[in-house]
């Protein structure tokens, strides 16, 4: 399948999968360096079955990470009998693993899978999830980042909780970043479609990347991270326009962002790229079109204008090289 076709997207695990259960397991028994993966027969292990044993039982959560249809990896956790399993707290904590195969591994996609699995995790009605993971182990550095916390050590590997609380709520600041390419001389700018959501009284239309501020933050950041996300690009730099609107948010959304706010503030990036996007779960389609296409493909103002803004940000660079 050409990469352009390929979606990264997530799902839940079913009973059928279980055969790439056991070979995710096996690649999450992680050695430090130099070793390699444990002999297969580790499997055969019952301290190591009861992780992926039967699966289906009451209370498994996982998730499959998949490129278009190919499985590149999966989290998932579940409650073990007192005192079973290296990462035990107790009989209401279920235990995490996660593991990607080793094509897909160093690339970003474990980021969105362990979110989608601990968000998996919340609605379930789980309060906390635990895990071990060796102090070695770079991943560690993730756990950390999605909230686990080292509350004491365990044959050498580090125990981590992570409390699972309500998802806060969305900052109202947002990003759009405008994605280009030059071809023969002509500039061309890519443009994703995204499903319609009646949940939030939105239809599907076109736009540029985009996504909300996480607290912790700068806009920079939010611009590298949802390019990453949205369409698998990872950016060495991007640039800043300067400009900015508000648009106000609808009674369909004020949950997400709580009472306060009463509108969201969009910043605008631009950035030059050289390959096709991976597209997310979040478009159906994408499209690259010169800047008048373009302009006629955006029915929000705002966006129009964003894309405007991107245009004249190139063209002031270029004057003053």
């Amino acid at each position: 399948m050409p990469l352009a076709n390929k979606m990264l997207h997530h799902r839940p695990i079913q009973s059928s999968d279980q055969a790439l259960i056991w070979d995710l397991l096996h690649i999450a028994l992680w050695d430090p360096p130099p070793s390699g993966l444990r002999p297969k027969e580790v499997l055969n292990d019952e301290r190591v079955r009861i992780y992926a044993a039967d699966w289906g039982k009451d209370g498994d959560v996982g998730v499959m990470a998949l490129l278009g249809t190919h499985v590149i990896g999966a989290c998932w956790m579940r409650l073990l009998p007192r005192q079973q399993g290296l990462a035990w707290i107790d009989e209401t904590t279920p235990q995490l693993a996660i593991a990607l195969f080793a094509d897909y591994q160093q690339q970003g996609y474990g980021s969105g899978l362990l979110r989608s699995a601990l968000d998996s995790a919340r609605a379930t009605g789980y309060r906390q999830v635990s895990l071990t993971v060796h102090p070695e182990n770079p991943a560690k550095r993730l756990y950390e980042k999605y909230g686990f916390q080292e509350v004491g050590q365990r044959n050498g590997y580090c125990l981590m909780l992570c409390k699972l609380g309500p998802l806060p709520a969305r900052l109202a600041h947002s990003v759009q970043v405008f994605l280009f390419k030059e071809d023969h001389g002509q500039r061309y700018w890519l443009l994703l479609q995204r499903h319609a959501r009646p949940d939030l009284a939105l239809p599907d239309f076109w736009q540029g990347v985009s996504g909300a501020m996480e607290v912790g933050e700068s806009l920079c950041d939010t611009a590298l991270r949802e390019v990453w996300e949205e369409t698998g690009i990872r950016l060495l730099q991007l640039r800043n326009t300067g400009f900015h609107h508000h648009y106000p948010i609808k009674p369909q959304w004020r949950a997400a962002y709580g009472a306060e706010p009463s509108h969201v503030t969009e910043y605008i990036f631009c950035a030059q790229i050289n390959t096709d996007p991976i597209l997310s779960t979040e478009h159906k389609n994408w499209h690259w079109y010169p800047f008048e296409a373009a302009l006629e493909m955006l029915s929000f103002e705002n966006n129009a204008n964003g894309l405007k803004a991107a245009q004249a940000c190139i063209a002031h660079t270029e004057k003053t090289q």
